[in-house]
């Protein structure tokens, strides 16, 4: 493989199909599986921003400013909290 060149390259059409497919299977997926995903996402979704909720009160009368933001971007999926 040294010498040959990957194609990584798709028609935009191959690419929407695949995902048209994917969603449909998605969606065709038990209404218990569904169920517990939308349930996980939720819960993921709502204790993350308890969580920094949490944080920020307790460390309100702090001076760690920067380890508090650290912690609050460390806390989200992205680390993507908007900073003030």
């Amino acid at each position: 493989m040294a010498g040959e060149e990957m194609d990584t390259q798709r028609d935009y059409e191959d690419v929407l199909r695949l995902q048209i497919a994917e969603g449909v299977s998605e969606l065709e997926r038990p209404p218990a599986g569904q169920f517990l995903s939308a349930l996980s996402c939720g819960l993921t979704l709502g204790l993350g921003v308890f969580a920094l909720f949490l944080m920020g009160t307790l460390a309100a009368g702090s001076s760690a400013l920067l380890f508090l933001d650290f912690l609050s971007r460390s806390a989200t999926p992205l680390g993507s909290s908007s900073s003030s």
